[in-house]
């Protein structure tokens, strides 16, 4: 019993001194439960001194504490090594690198998709001169908008496009000519001017030429319309129907003196227009006749009309000789043309003895015809 005790504690002695001196040293650990076996423990392995052990974080400063921690310096900016047209320096977007024109497609035909070989960035180059719309083509005035045809500028020439009043000038002295400014281009506008009358037709008869567009209408013998001196308005002359050598109406074949023969003549003006926005129209005129009057019946001798042609319509009465009283001097005649307003139309004037008898009269003057359009 005394040797048991004493081998026990020369153990415990051992033990102890082993781990005081040598910390790497495998140790003996002996349980102070009496009649248990001792065993030896592996010590730990040592730290690695390359590895770091992580550290905790600095905590978020709290508002409250007087002495909150200093934020550290700002860093500074990323630069953009690369695209040299870019001075901000700011780093492309992965997603916008491009490997090839396709990959820059703007969908604008005005712009000429480039991929930089050096940034592999799109760059979009403005073709000049081209156009998607004509808002981006310049005009060059009032009447010649720029256009964009086929994504190039053009100038569009519009067509009865006014730059001014003067460009609207309708020779109609009834009418205020203006020039208004429309949604594209500008028009002409010829207004009426209320009361205001312009002549349509006239012609006084003072010489030859004044016949030269009237066309004749008759048996080519000794009496037709022309222009004689014997009586007028307007001197010298006037229009006449009869025969300047006898100064009656008697018609003969030129090779036979002594055989009378009726006579027919007409003879019309020329082709005029009534204004269509005209309220109304007349046609004036004197007149002198020494011929059969119409004796009050329903059938005359010697009929002297003036008819109206037009296109489509010939020899409408507008006077009949039982229309006038009076005979052997000069008389104002007015006849009332509205019905023919915005037509053309041609004035007639028709003569026909229906017999050789009594044709010893002087015949017809006819001066200072006027056709008048009123507003």
């Amino acid at each position: 019993m005394l040797l048991r005790r004493i081998v026990l504690s020369a153990l415990f002695f051992l033990a102890a001194s082993c781990t005081d001196d040598d910390t790497n040293s495998p140790a003996l650990v002996v349980s102070k439960s009496i009649g248990q076996v001792p065993t030896w423990v592996e010590p730990d392995e040592p730290a690695d001194p390359q590895i770091k052990e992580p550290t905790t974080p600095d905590p978020v400063a709290d508002p409250d504490d007087k002495d909150p921690v200093e934020p550290g310096p700002t860093p500074d900016p990323v630069t953009d090594p690369g695209d040299p047209d870019d001075p901000t320096g700011t780093p492309d977007d992965p997603a916008d690198k491009c490997s090839g024109p396709q990959d820059c497609d703007d969908g604008d035909y005005c712009t000429k998709d480039i991929c930089s070989s050096k940034t592999n960035a799109c760059k979009h180059e403005v073709k000049l001169g081209c156009c998607t719309k004509d808002s981006q083509c310049p005009d060059s005035g009032q009447c010649s908008p720029g256009i964009c045809q086929e994504n190039l500028c053009a100038v569009d020439l519009l067509a009865n496009c006014c730059t001014g009043d003067e460009a609207c000038n309708d020779d109609n002295a009834c009418t205020a000519d203006i020039c208004v400014s429309t949604q594209k281009g500008a028009k002409c506008v010829n207004e009426s001017i209320p009361g205001c009358c312009e002549t349509a037709f006239a012609n006084d008869f003072t010489d030859a030429s004044d016949l030269a567009d009237w066309t004749q209408v008759d048996e080519k013998e000794a009496v037709s319309w022309q222009l004689w001196t014997g009586r007028s308005v307007s001197p010298p002359s006037a229009l006449y129907m009869g025969d300047t050598v006898s100064g009656s109406y008697l018609n003969h074949p030129q090779s036979n003196e002594e055989l009378h023969i009726k006579t027919l003549a007409d003879i019309a003006s020329p082709t005029f227009k009534l204004t269509k926005d005209a309220s109304t129209a007349s046609l004036d005129f004197q007149l002198w006749l020494d011929v059969e009057d119409c004796e009050g019946d329903s059938f005359s001798f010697d009929i002297f009309r003036v008819v109206i042609d037009t296109p489509k319509l010939h020899g409408i009465v507008v006077l009949d000789k039982c229309d006038i009283a009076t005979y052997n001097e000069w008389v104002p005649i007015s006849v009332d043309l509205s019905a023919f307003v915005g037509q053309q139309i041609n004035v007639r004037f028709h003569f026909n003895s229906i017999d050789a008898n009594f044709n010893d009269g002087e015949g017809i003057y006819i001066d200072d015809i006027e056709v008048k359009t009123c507003y």
